[in-house]
């Protein structure tokens, strides 16, 4: 079959076979001919359309052509044909489908007619007033089960229409609202309202109240009909009439016709009524005519609404879809006769003879219950079987016990009712001791059904399961069984595909794969309900536009749903994967959620920190039968915004607890269910999650995230609704409206919020001008030109964001124009600013609650302990006595001032005195400094009022007027603090904040704690905390944490100070002309997950690959050395390109290969690590690793660093100590040297203790060693300031280096090669004044070994053991340097075989820029294959990163030592 035709034009012309299949219904539609009405005519002038008696009926195209005058859409007046009862063939209507107000389509154009008369009138015309038209089946125990037939229920509905009519004065086109479970009483109000004309909408008996509010605004009804007793839902009593009470109360309303809607309550059918009983003794003439004069069927046109059904508002605030008396009512009769193959009279002698009818899962207040409940099985004559109601109550096998005992020939059911009879394993053999073989077709209700549902549904109930396809706007089934000629005798397989209805012409969206209807059919909506106040109008077509922009997309093609599907097949069947708003875009990569969740289903997972997760009803492979896992009890998978993929999946899925042995338990429910469940492990199960999507689908659609959530929100008639959370992923309110159970929502918007701040990816334009005119930025002058300060992009950030932490901020370049276009680019909790293609910004968001008292200096008293006496008794008071002004108990107080004050030094803060001032500044002295700095502040920026200095602690008075002066004031006294040096703000390691920019209020006074904890030439940092004054009102403002403000809210009514800001590890440069001499920063490192079920510690993680297969094992460490090589390159590795192509040369191998370890609890070495094989083998090798290794047990003995190549590493000194070596010494170079420096050396030998190498040698090597060198050393050199000089200090520290290597059995190392160490960098810091005649001790130690690179940490303390200099000596050793081969401590090579000639050799190549293959003997490691390009200078700042310390000089040296 060829593929479905491209959606194109407007689809507003209906197919042949739509013409043809509405020509074909209503050949059985009785219509109304007004002029038989005026002769003495039985049926008061209602008659059948189509070919007459004894007549043969042409073939369809040639009946068509016949019936409009060969134009199959319009004809402008009606045709010439005789209206005589006698005549051959009678045609009521002027066009079988008019088009002229397209997309609004009357069939039947010009006809009138009334539903109600199709489904029960007509069938007494034809002697049919015995059979069962009703079958009711209450729940168990709420009643018996009872039959209506034919002729009681037109007794019933014509006296409910006179009433409606006669008491309630209701008429044509008015509206009625039904809330009322769907029993014979409420099909019978419903074929009441149709009698008359009147439109009705009804509601499902579980609605909640401001549902049903919501449809009275919309409809404004007249009447609204309750039953007026209990209706049972579910084993639980529900007040309809209640409920619709409160709802109307709730909106003020008029309905359309004037006068308030009001509730009509009625009684339950009783078979002995009167009214009943009367008509049941009459035959099927008496009672027409009975009928006919009591109340007879209004005529109305075709297109008059008949009722209105909502959508469920999964995908938004529910539309009301409306559905007619004509093209509706031929449209799901003709499907019941095209699909589920119907004759007149089927089951309807009900149970008593062979059964049969059909059984429809559903309620009236849905389009599949008023289809086929109600309206499809009525008008074509079968019998109706209706539940009344939960399908699910007291049993999920209900709907399969009802096909049985009522010998039903159809299903139709939701693939729900299915999916939760597959929740537990047992129901299936009771479903096969189910007898439902009477079932002729069962079919799905419109969602779409995975594979897995449909087998199982075709395995335990009927093999002639059917996955049909429609929605609330269809009217009826558009997709369903194949009835071609082809396909309609071959067995039904349980695959989910399903076929496009003959009257359905199907195209695809090619971009979206929405499927379109090209052209209208029968049953199709009319329109959208809307302009209640125009309704009597006969022009009135609702909301039109609304309906035309919703569903018929200009040039789409047709009618647009929604739905996506995909062609499965060459025989014209489809598959269909949700809305397309269920569909989404990754990468590129389109993919239905429903994929995703099928994929979920399957996963299970253990208990957090427990163990192993797996797939498919265990508890992982190799997991302990009896352990608590979780299993998925619901799911829903979404689409959220994402910056770099587009597109992310995200997964809301309620868990299921299993204990022991597979028994059920449920999750929370009590404290002590809380402290035994420690919940499920979700980064495991989102691994496994991950394995099993990639497995299906692809890696792509992966989860990118997990919530466990409590439960989904579903709207009323049990749907997700997806709309919902894809409001709240995006960060927008989302209306609870269409909920049913509103408190599912606040704690799932709660965890998204959270996880909008540190986990997804977003990007978005920065209002700067409007931060530009609140701050004042034009008032901040720095060198000459108005900039935005630090402080003030903290606040932008910390309020565009919404958070009140930021971490690891880095000031990249200045902002000068309030027009600048800046752009925020967050990928999970990193992001940047940019202005064009200047990246200005860089900052890390951190989740939780800010905590700025625990930052800053103690040593002033704290202004906000250091309150007046009386004000603190005062809060003290307050603070014990409730907000209501009752007294607390001493627990209670206990508890209160714990909560309150988290400060366990504020006692003793209090009790402080003031430190002795060093140095103070009023405020003209501070900016006339700052001026001298070039720093020039105006306006708002000059609040600094007063400065006191206490050696490096500062506290500054602030008069505050916004919120960017007040932090800006903190870091300008640290700007100035060096006299004649001008440092700006360049970083801040964490920024906490309570108070949000909208909270603040101008004024007041504030104060500025600060403390330079180091400084150095080229940058000082600093701590900064802020306080402000607070007098009669909550310390909290409104950007803090509730708790928070809670807690402090008695203590602040008394006047005092609150920190509301604090800054840490603040780094503020040197300028020197107008650019900051930036010094490196410290090392990046990944940022740990949020969430504690979703971090995993190394044992966990090595114990979690281990259980992977080699496949899945591999793609999770590519994953992670995948984030590695980004982190430090910002490039996407190439794994098909070597390690150093790929730019892990020097030190970003080594920090490769730690962060794998760490990430991973694996022990990988450099040994791993083959320089001319690709990333892939290096992946491979690592996993190969991580199934071996075997990390060290707690409290077992390891050596320290055990990366380190021990083995050979001891060999070669138990090789030196046997007189072995492998390279030359240089006699003639070492008499020189000798000669020149045996005086000095000599004395040097015996102060390290050199003697010790010849008597007691170390018989291994010994790197955790730590050595102090007992002797005091005292410096001699000295500067003009008698301070000692680096040079000797320097020097003194190879004391130090000495030492260790002897001690430690590193030098037997070094005679073995005959090479000494090469110093590649040597980094000191100053932490105090070496100071003349002080005598000093070195303490020596080993801190980092990695690759062929080690660090030597030599400090320096003094008398009181205070660490006042140290140095650390970054080492390696050159083997041979014309083959630049490097010694690899972790991957010693003996080099056995091989001399090694002293000297530098003559092509010597410190930084090569491409790595050359190892020679012989060479090693196949990364970093002893060749020299790093450190040793030329090209690393330099890398050095530093990895050391993680910063420096105030630095040397580098060649020289030996």
């Amino acid at each position: 079959m060829a593929p479905p035709p491209r959606a194109s034009g407007d689809g507003f012309a209906p197919s042949e076979a739509a013409l043809a299949a509405a020509l074909d219904a209503a050949e059985d539609i009785w219509f109304h001919d007004e002029r038989a009405a005026t002769t003495d005519d039985r049926l008061g002038g209602w008659r059948r359309a189509g070919a007459g008696a004894g007549a043969a009926s042409p073939p369809p195209r040639a009946r068509i052509r016949a019936t409009n005058g060969g134009d199959s859409t319009n004809a402008d007046t009606p045709k010439k044909t005789s209206h005589h009862p006698s005549s051959s063939s009678w045609t009521p209507w002027r066009a079988l489908c008019d088009v002229a107000e397209a997309p609004y389509f009357r069939w039947y154009a010009g006809a009138k007619t009334n539903a109600c008369f199709n489904a029960l009138d007509r069938h007494l015309a034809d002697g049919r007033g015995d059979d069962v038209a009703l079958t009711c089946v209450p729940e168990d125990g709420a009643g018996e089960t009872y039959s209506v037939t034919r002729r009681e229920l037109l007794g019933a509905v014509v006296r409910a229409a006179k009433a409606l009519k006669e008491t309630h004065g209701l008429k044509a086109r008015d509206r009625v609202l039904f809330h009322a479970p769907t029993d014979a009483t409420h099909v019978v109000y419903m074929l009441a309202c149709a009698r008359l004309g009147v439109t009705y909408s009804a509601t499902a008996v579980d609605s909640v109240t401001d549902v049903l509010s919501s449809r009275a605004a919309d409809l404004t009804p007249r009447v609204a009909i309750a039953p007026d007793a209990r209706a049972t839902h579910g084993g639980v009593a529900v007040d309809c009439a209640e409920k619709l009470r409160d709802a109307l109360a709730t909106h003020s309303a008029d309905a359309a016709g004037g006068g308030r809607c009001k509730v009509v309550t009625v009684a339950p059918w009783r078979a002995s009524a009167p009214h009943v009983a009367s008509y049941l003794a009459m035959s099927d003439a008496d009672a027409l005519r009975a009928a006919f004069t009591a109340c007879p069927c209004v005529p109305v046109e075709t297109d008059h609404p008949l009722f209105v059904s909502y959508t469920s508002g999964s995908t938004g605030k529910p539309k009301g879809v409306v559905h007619g008396h004509g093209g509706y009512v031929a449209g799901v009769k003709q499907s019941m006769k095209v699909v589920f193959e119907t004759t007149e009279g089927e089951g309807c002698d009900g149970v008593s003879g062979r059964g049969g009818g059909i059984l429809t899962v559903g309620s009236a207040g849905w389009i599949t219950g008023q289809s086929y409940m109600v309206w499809a099985p009525l008008c074509a004559g079968v019998r109706s079987v209706m539940m009344l109601g939960s399908p699910v109550y007291p049993t999920p096998l209900r709907t399969a016990q009802t096909v049985a005992r009522e010998k039903c020939t159809l299903l139709k059911t939701g693939s729900a009712v299915i999916r939760q009879l597959m929740t537990d394993p047992g129901n299936a053999a009771k479903l096969d001791a189910i007898d439902t073989s009477s079932l002729r077709y069962a079919t799905f209700c419109a969602e779409p059904v995975s594979v897995e549902v449909h087998e199982y549904a075709h395995r335990h109930i009927t093999k002639k399961f059917i996955n049909s396809y429609w929605a609330t706007e269809h009217g009826g089934m558009v997709f369903s069984r194949n009835t071609t000629s082809g396909g309609a005798d071959k067995p039904i397989a349980p695959d989910a595909r399903t076929w496009p209805l003959p009257w359905v012409k199907v195209a695809l969206d090619e971009e979206t794969s929405d499927v379109v209807i090209a052209g209208p059919y029968p049953s199709l909506a009319l329109t959208v309900f809307g302009d209640p106040e125009s309704v009597n109008d006969p022009k009135w077509r609702g909301d039109l536009a609304r309906y035309q922009k919703t569903y018929w997309p200009k040039n789409g093609g047709g009618f647009v749903q929604g739905d996506i599907a995909r062609v499965a097949g060459k025989d014209g069947g489809f598959t269909f994967h949700g809305r397309s708003d269920e569909v989404i875009n990754v990468n590129g990569n389109r993919v239905g959620t429903e994929q995703i969740e099928r994929c979920l289903w399957d996963v299970e997972t253990t208990e957090t920190g427990s163990g192993e997760s797996g797939q498919g009803g265990g508890a992982g492979a190799g997991g302990d039968a009896d352990a608590t896992t979780y299993r998925v009890k619901d799911c829903c998978v979404v689409g959220a915004p994402d910056f770099v993929k587009g597109t992310a999946p995200v997964a809301f899925v309620v868990f299921e607890r299993r204990g022991g042995g597979g028994k059920k338990s449920k999750r929370g429910g009590g404290a002590a269910s809380k402290a035994a469940s420690r919940g499920p492990d979700l980064a495991a199960f989102k691994l496994a999650a991950a394995t099993a999507v990639t497995d299906r689908v692809g890696a792509y659609a992966a989860p990118d995230h997990v919530f466990a959530v409590d439960a989904l929100p579903k709207t009323i008639t049990n749907k997700t609704s997806r709309k919902t959370l894809q409001l709240l992923l995006a960060g927008d309110d989302a209306p609870d409206g269409s909920l049913a159970k509103k408190e599912t929502l606040p704690p799932i918007a709660a965890m998204v919020a959270d996880w909008r701040l540190t986990g997804a990816s977003t990007s978005h334009a920065i209002n700067l001008r409007r931060y530009w005119n609140a701050f004042t930025f034009s008032d901040h002058n720095v060198l000459g030109k108005p900039i935005v300060p630090g402080a003030g992009w903290l606040c932008v950030l910390a309020n565009e964001m919404k958070t009140e932490k930021l971490a690891d901020v880095s000031f990249m370049r200045g902002v000068h124009d309030a027009r600048a276009d800046v752009r925020v680019v967050k990928r999970r909790r990193t992001m940047q600013a940019t202005v064009g293609d200047d990246v200005v910004l860089k900052a890390s968001v951190v989740a939780g609650e800010a905590t700025p008292r625990a930052i800053g200096p103690t040593l002033f008293a704290r202004s906000e302990n250091a309150r007046p006496a009386a004000a603190a008794a005062a809060a003290d008071e307050a603070m014990d006595t409730g907000s209501d002004g009752s007294d607390r108990s001493d627990g209670e107080k206990e508890s209160s001032d714990d909560a309150s004050d988290p400060d366990p030094d504020r006692d003793r803060d209090r009790d402080r005195d003031d430190p002795v001032i060093t140095e103070d500044a009023t405020h003209a002295q501070h900016y006339r400094r700052c001026g001298a700095l070039k720093l020039n502040y105006g306006g708002a920026y000059r609040a600094v009022s007063k400065v006191e200095w206490s050696g490096h602690v500062f506290r500054a008075d602030v008069d505050g007027t916004h919120l960017a002066a007040v932090l800006d004031a903190g870091l300008q006294v640290a700007c100035a603090a060096v006299r004649g040096n001008t440092f700006i703000p360049v970083g801040v390691g964490e920024f906490h904040i309570t108070e949000g920019v909208d909270a603040w209020k101008p004024g007041g006074k504030c104060v500025a704690h600060g403390e330079i904890t180091e400084q150095h030439n080229e940058f000082l940092i600093a701590d900064l905390r802020y306080e402000r004054l607070v007098v009669g009102a909550s310390a909290g403002g409104a950007g803090g944490s509730k708790k928070r403000k809670s807690a402090s809210s008695a203590a602040s009514s008394s006047p005092g100070y609150k920190t509301f800001a604090a800054m840490s590890r603040v780094r503020f440069a040197r300028v020197e002309g107008t650019k900051p001499r930036l010094q490196p920063a410290a090392a990046r490192h990944a940022p740990p997950p949020t969430g504690a079920a979703q971090i995993l510690d190394p044992k966990t993680a090595l114990d979690r690959l281990r259980h992977l297969t080699p496949e899945q094992r591999e793609d999770a460490i590519r994953a992670v050395v995948r984030g590695v090589v980004v982190d430090l390159t910002d490039v996407e590795p190439d794994f098909d390109k070597t390690v150093f192509d790929n730019g892990m040369h020097s030190l970003n191998a080594v920090e490769l290969l730690t962060r794998v370890n760490d990430a991973l609890g694996t022990g990988v070495t450099s040994k791993l690590v083959v320089v001319d094989a690709p990333m892939s083998h290096f992946v491979t090798a690592v996993a190969q690793h991580a199934a071996e290794y075997e990390a060290p047990k707690e409290g077992e003995e390891s050596l320290p660093f055990p990366n380190v190549d021990y083995d050979n590493l001891n060999e070669i000194v138990r090789r030196r100590l046997a007189g072995k070596t492998v390279g030359k010494t240089p006699y003639v170079f070492l008499a020189k040297f000798m000669a020149y420096n045996w005086w000095r050396k000599s004395f040097q030998f015996f102060r390290i203790g050199g003697l010790n190498l010849f008597l007691n040698p170390p018989k291994k090597i010994d790197l955790g060693i730590e050595v102090r060198m007992d002797r005091r050393v005292e410096f001699r050199d000295l500067d003009m300031n008698q301070h000692y000089t680096v040079e000797m200090i320097v020097g003194r520290s190879v004391d130090g280096v000495e030492q260790l290597m002897l001690m430690s059995g590193l030098t037997l190392v070094e005679l073995y090669y005959k090479r000494n160490l090469f110093a590649a960098k040597i980094q000191s810091t100053f932490h105090k004044e070496l100071a003349h005649n002080d005598r000093y001790t070195i303490h020596t130690k080993i801190t980092r070994v990695a690759g062929s690179l080690m660090d030597i940490r030599v400090a320096f303390l003094d008398a009181d053991e205070t660490l006042c200099f140290e140095i650390l000596w970054t080492i390696l050793i050159v083997l041979d340097s014309n083959e630049r081969i490097l010694l690899d401590w972790e991957n010693v090579d003996l080099m056995e075989g091989r001399t090694l000639t002293a000297g530098p050799g003559k092509n010597r190549v410190e930084a090569p820029a491409t790595p050359k293959s190892p020679g012989p003997g060479g090693g196949g490691s990364l970093l002893g294959s060749a020299l790093p390009p450190f040793l030329g200078g090209e690393r330099s700042k890398t050095i530093a990163e990895a050391a993680g310390t910063t420096k105030s000089s630095k040397k580098k040296t060649k020289k030996k030592r």
